[in-house]
């Protein structure tokens, strides 16, 4: 059982847990959501690195997001200012804690990483907006394009990042 969170599999279920989570229950949840933040850590070998990535990662996703949400590309019924709701902010470092782990498959393969955020990093806003997480203050194939270009570019900028912090060779793989 130690040092499980680094395992892919646990990992992405665990993701997904905090995902659903953080969706479906929103503010109502920041308990539970800064306790599995907190499991993973602790089930964790290289908690440093992963701190880092975090540090490095997480607010680059909440900037674009609150960046989205200030031009009204987003917009929650539960807004901190300029800022997005902290579920949110919570979900950027789940995702991000999936870099090293679950998303491992990714790094090194960048190309297939923005092939795979132009397709996921959308869908994923689409699936929160359609269970009431979110909603879109542009129509939404506008939404799902912008949202699919961004996440062409964060998403293989997120794993360049995290092959840095793991001293990873600069092989390209597609």
């Amino acid at each position: 059982m130690p040092f499980i969170a680094s395992n892919p599999v646990f990992n992405l279920i665990w993701f997904q847990v905090f995902w659903f989570t953080a969706i479906l229950a929103g503010h109502q949840a920041l308990l539970v959501l800064v306790m599995l933040i907190a499991v993973h850590f602790a089930l964790l070998r290289d908690r440093r690195k992963e701190l880092l990535l975090v540090i490095l990662c997480a607010p680059v996703g909440i900037v674009v997001d609150s960046l989205l949400t200030y031009f009204s590309v987003f917009v929650f019924s539960a807004q901190v200012g300029l800022l997005i709701p902290f579920w949110l902010m919570g979900l950027w470092v789940a995702f991000v804690a999936t870099l090293r782990h679950g998303m491992a498959f990714f790094l090194p393969r960048p190309y297939l990483a923005a092939t795979a955020g132009a397709i996921a990093g959308p869908l994923s806003y689409y699936a929160g907006h359609r269970l009431g997480a979110v909603d879109f203050g542009l129509p939404l194939l506008h939404t799902l394009m912008l949202l699919s270009a961004l996440w062409a570019i964060l998403f293989p900028l997120f794993v360049s990042i995290t092959n840095r912090l793991e001293h990873r060779p600069k092989e390209v793989q597609v």
